[in-house]
Parts: C-alpha cells; sequence; structure tokens
C-alpha cells in the first residue's frame, strides 16, 4: 500500500517517456499519449493561439550589453564631425563622471538601399543587406547610465516594477517546448548588473520568469553551492530539498 502511492508518480512519467520514446504496446503508448496532451494542454506554458495570422515563424531576440556605440554603427551624426572637441553649451549635462569635449566618430559612414540608411564601415557585409533590416532611432532615455538602460530595454522603465520582455512573451504565447524553460538568461560573465529584475517576472506568475543559466561558471560543485555537505546526511539533504521543491511549488 505505501509502495504503490509512493512509486504511482513516477511510475506514471515513466509511462508517459516510454510513449514519447515510442516503445509502449499501442494501447498503453495511446492512453499514455492522451496524458501527455492532457498534460500539456493544462499546462501554463501551453501554446496559445494568436489573435492575429503570424508571419514570422521565429524569433531570435540578442541583448548584448557593452555593444559598440550607435554613433559608430548606424545612427549618423554629421554635427560631431563639425563640433569634434569643442563643449557647447547642450554638452553641459550633469554626469556620473567628468567629461570632456565632444568626440566624432572614428568610422565613415555611407548611406545604403533603397531607404537610404546610414550604415558605418565597421558593417561592410550587413550594409549589403540593409534593406531587409528594421532600425529603430526613435528610443530616448532621460538617464544616461548602463544600469538603468538595461532596465529601459528589458523592462521598459527604470523601476524594477514590471515584468521583462521575457516574461510577457512567455505569458503572451507560451512555448511548444515543455521540457525546457520557456524563457532563459545567458549570462557569458556572471550575473549582470542589475540582476535578476532584468529577466523577472514581476506581477505576473512565478512560471514566467526567466530560468537563469551562469554559463560562466561550468562546474556542478560551483553553480549548486554547498554540494558537499559535511553536517549533514544524505537523508537530511534530500529532507532539505524536499522543502525546496515544496517552496518552489507555491511560488509556481
Amino acid at each position: 500500500m505505501l509502495r504503490r502511492p509512493g512509486f504511482g508518480a513516477g511510475s506514471l512519467e515513466l509511462a508517459t517517456v516510454l510513449a514519447d520514446d515510442g516503445v509502449l504496446a499501442p494501447n498503453s503508448a495511446s492512453a499514455a499519449g492522451q496524458q501527455t496532451a492532457a498534460a500539456v494542454a493544462s499546462s501554463p506554458l501551453a501554446p496559445k493561439n494568436a489573435h492575429f495570422e503570424p508571419r514570422a515563424k521565429r524569433l531570435i531576440y540578442l541583448h548584448m550589453n557593452g555593444g559598440p556605440s550607435q554613433v559608430n554603427t548606424f545612427d549618423y551624426k554629421p554635427a560631431l564631425e563639425k563640433y569634434d572637441g569643442q563643449r557647447p553649451p547642450e554638452a553641459e549635462l550633469k554626469t556620473l563622471s567628468k567629461t570632456a569635449g565632444l568626440l566624432k566618430s572614428s568610422f565613415t559612414f555611407k548611406q545604403w538601399g533603397e531607404s537610404g540608411l546610414w550604415v558605418s564601415d565597421l558593417f561592410p557585409h550587413t550594409a549589403r543587406c540593409i534593406v531587409d533590416i528594421c532600425l529603430i532611432k526613435s528610443m530616448v532615455t532621460d538617464v544616461p547610465e548602463h544600469a538603468a538602460g538595461l532596465l529601459l530595454m528589458n523592462l521598459g522603465t527604470i523601476q524594477s516594477n514590471r515584468p521583462s520582455l521575457g516574461a510577457w512573451l512567455g505569458y503572451g504565447l507560451e512555448t511548444e517546448n515543455q521540457n525546457l524553460p520557456s524563457y532563459l538568461a545567458l549570462c557569458p560573465n556572471g550575473e549582470s548588473r542589475p540582476g535578476p529584475n532584468l529577466w523577472g517576472h514581476s506581477f505576473l506568475p512565478g512560471i514566467y520568469s526567466g530560468c537563469y543559466e551562469d554559463t560562466f561558471n561550468m562546474d556542478a560543485k560551483k553553480a549548486f553551492q554547498d554540494f558537499d555537505n559535511r553536517y549533514l546526511s544524505l537523508a537530511e539533504q534530500y529532507q532539505q530539498l524536499d522543502l525546496l521543491i515544496g517552496m518552489n511549488q507555491l511560488h509556481l
């Protein structure tokens, strides 16, 4: 009696895995497949029908913190050449550190494509297909500071009280992949400033929060702190993990 209730969930999961691999008998596989479909349909991450017929097949969003300046890439500023080295009254702004005069771009610009978009010689190959690229040049900010810029790009506000872009995408579109989190935050150099707010869910349910992956530290014993515990037995550590799982389920 104790064994059957305790191992029941594992048996269901095993049947689902075997059914997905096609190694069960047809009737069993069909039943397990129906259970899987029902579980996916009831999942908050199950794909939803869009309000409009989608034309895009896939979306890749790269938020490259520390990328090159816009005045060296696609935002041609001829006035910088005119006032290079000077400090007009408009440049007298309060900043985090002392600044000097204006500095022109180190690269030359040229117009490309039917739209005549300006592209610097940093991107000779991109310039040839610039007609297929949409550039947004209307974004402004009142806070010229990196952390605030990161919040504006990912949350739309410098106050960390809004869901991130990835959380909104997961909430609105969900994911066809039910085996991985719908939203991964990959930080090559460790956790970036200002941290989890950039991939947080705020007032949305916790399942839409980004799953942070520290790709800078691939050592499992460093990724999971106190992996080896000399104070607790393995059974006691499992009790802690069970408690953590319960807390995560409440949060979810």
